[in-house]
């Protein structure tokens, strides 16, 4: 393997464990999502905000990796 595929390789590896992170605290914010509807009967800025912001980084590794598996190496076009 190349020192360039290796580089890549790494890459998407490293995508694959942001993504894998980013979900997990996307399910958990979605959790105190619940929680905190159930409790008050309706959702604070911050669990809002949270939740938000765990979902908008998950679809962005998404997408970022979505992007890099569709690269292909220089050498193999």
């Amino acid at each position: 393997m190349s020192d360039r595929e290796g580089r890549r390789q790494r890459n998407l590896e490293h995508l694959v464990d942001q993504l894998e992170l980013a979900g997990a605290r996307w399910a958990e914010a979605e959790y105190e999502d619940g929680v905190d509807t159930g409790r008050h009967g309706v959702v604070s800025a911050r669990v809002e905000k949270k939740r938000t912001t765990a979902m908008l980084k998950f679809r962005a590794f998404a997408a970022r990796l979505r992007e890099a598996v569709r690269r292909q190496p220089s050498g193999q076009r």
